[in-house]
């Protein structure tokens, strides 16, 4: 794995809102992030009853994370407080730059963070 702290974006990257499902292969490619030592911190704009839900879709779909809408732990640790934006080595979401159409493919995600190494 090249990276050990990673944020990702919920509505739209790990789930689908509209559908009501974690998109496929997300919670593949997140278990396998924790099975190698990575932190996730969960990066949403939801706040108050809405990132309530959010946290209870992860927790009844056993998507695993580490933090939601705040720094990792680790990372505090090494540099104080917990600032209003998230660090970490990865952003990961479904607008981002490099997505512009919003459609993430986790399988693509999965081959760049382990190139050649993804089919563990």
């Amino acid at each position: 794995m090249k990276y050990k702290y990673y944020a990702i974006d919920f509505d739209g990257t790990i789930y689908d809102r509209h559908l009501k499902t974690i998109l496929p292969n997300a919670k593949k490619v997140l278990d396998k992030i924790k099975k190698y030592g990575g932190e996730i911190a969960i990066w949403s704009c939801r706040t108050g009853k809405d990132a309530k839900e959010a946290r209870n879709i992860l927790d009844k779909e056993s998507v695993p994370y580490d933090t939601f809408n705040e720094t990792l732990p680790s990372v505090r640790k090494e540099w104080g407080e917990n600032g209003r934006k998230i660090w970490a080595e990865v952003y990961i979401d479904d607008l981002s730059i490099h997505n512009r159409k919003g459609n993430v493919d986790w399988n693509k995600i999965e081959k760049w963070i382990w190139g050649d190494q993804s089919n563990d």
